[in-house]
């Protein structure tokens, strides 16, 4: 038996609408971790015509250059703080999410559309400490509306809804 999320057709439709007719602007996509940052970004693939970058791990330095590069083309930056990268330490937190507060010109320049992948920890770092960078960002909820579908080689999918708890 395979289980793999679904997300909520109206937030993702949402999502890509906003991918789709809007350059030049950051949203971000709160999930449960990883595996659902992995779904999401498969799921925005398969729905855009755009081409679809994921950032490596990189400094607030690094993704503020690399913001100015992709703004000179046609396309979606996602970057993955969905829990992957655990920092060592809360400073190191404090440090990154401060500086990444201060490329947020940088992450919606030209062409290109950012869009972060956040767990809840990161959603709360980007809160209290890129209170700024908070204020450019277009938010999709996507922790408390996942599906999932439990293909058990039927017919038939049986849905329920997660609650995060």
């Amino acid at each position: 038996m395979s289980v793999r999320p679904l997300f909520d057709p109206y937030e993702l439709s949402d999502l890509i609408e906003y991918l789709t007719d809007v350059p030049g602007m950051i949203s971000a996509a709160l999930v449960e971790g990883p595996r659902y940052g992995d779904a999401l970004i498969d799921e925005i693939r398969a729905r855009l015509s755009l081409p679809v970058e994921i950032a490596p791990w990189l400094s607030p330095n690094e993704l503020g250059q690399k913001g100015l590069e992709l703004g000179k083309k046609n396309g979606v930056w996602i970057i993955p703080l969905d829990g992957r990268h655990a920092f060592q330490t809360k400073e190191e937190a404090q440090t990154f999410w401060r500086g990444l507060n201060f490329q947020r010109e940088r992450l919606a320049s030209g062409l290109i559309r950012t869009c972060f992948l956040l767990d809840s920890q990161n959603y709360q770092s980007l809160l209290i400490l890129a209170d700024d960078l908070k204020e450019w960002i277009h938010i999709f909820q996507f922790k408390d509306r996942i599906l999932e579908s439990k293909d058990i080689h039927s017919e038939s999918s049986h849905l329920h809804l997660i609650r995060a708890g």
